[in-house]
């Protein structure tokens, strides 16, 4: 994750980051979520999305609680 981070700092996002992400993205030991809000007109500032955001990891971290 660290070399990725470094590559997307230092070159352009869509001809080198993301070709790069999507050629060594470890399927195995990560995952990648999509959501979309219902209501995104209620998400006028920045703060509100990060909450939302920040409320739904930790939701999602609490339950790894209860898998095996």
């Amino acid at each position: 994750m660290d070399d990725f981070k470094k590559v997307y700092s230092n070159n352009d996002t869509k001809t080198v980051a993301l070709p790069y992400f999507w050629k060594n993205f470890d399927k195995e030991n990560y995952s990648i979520w999509f959501a979309e809000y219902k209501f995104p007109e209620e998400l006028k500032l920045a703060f509100m999305s990060c909450n939302l955001v920040t409320g739904n990891l930790t939701v999602t971290l609490a339950s790894l609680d209860y898998i095996a």
